[in-house]
């Protein structure tokens, strides 16, 4: 992958197709073929514009052939684009939306960094679950759902560290760098 000197903010891999989101970006992905790792083409994302964005974040899923992107800013959004149809749609997120994943079911979990939370949402942007972390974990980075009952957050607070978290919100277990 050619390097322009711009960060990457995210990677993600769809249908052999490797999708790099930049820093100042303006809206645009590269797209790249996974084999030989060549530049295809760019998909531009209606109203995204990173170049704004605090944190902003790249996940997708196989099952659905869509993206999704978050531009981490306070009041932020998520953008999804289908890949098959390039038909885009966004939803606010009231809360800093940091971290992006896509669980079994084929639903977004977004963290909110400053509401200390994980929000569960229909891949068409109705919010399904809310999960308001404890003190033991806050200003959460990114969540993953394992299960149907647990979560696995990177966090900064109140010390760095990865937590297992129950739907509850209630840490199981904690691995901290000291």
């Amino acid at each position: 992958i050619k390097s322009d000197g711009r960060p990457v903010r995210g990677l993600t891999v769809v249908n052999k197709q490797l999708f790099v989101l930049r820093a100042n970006n303006r809206g645009k992905l590269e797209v790249y073929e996974t084999k030989k790792y060549r530049q295809t083409k760019t998909l531009s994302v209606n109203d995204f514009d990173e170049i704004t964005s605090l944190w902003p974040s790249l996940t997708s899923c196989v099952v659905n052939n869509c993206l999704y992107l978050s531009d981490g800013c306070d009041d932020g959004r998520v953008y999804k684009v289908n890949l098959t149809t390039n038909e885009q749609i966004n939803w606010k997120v009231d809360g800093l939306p940091i971290g992006l994943s896509v669980n079994t079911e084929c639903h977004v979990i977004v963290t909110c960094h400053d509401s200390n939370e994980i929000r569960e949402y229909t891949s068409s942007g109705s919010l399904i679950n809310r999960i308001k972390l404890t003190s033991h974990v806050t200003k959460p980075q990114h969540s993953v759902q394992l299960n149907d009952s647990l979560f696995v957050v990177s966090h900064y607070g109140p010390k760095k560290g990865v937590s297992l978290v129950d739907k509850q919100g209630r840490v199981t277990s904690t691995f901290r760098n000291n």
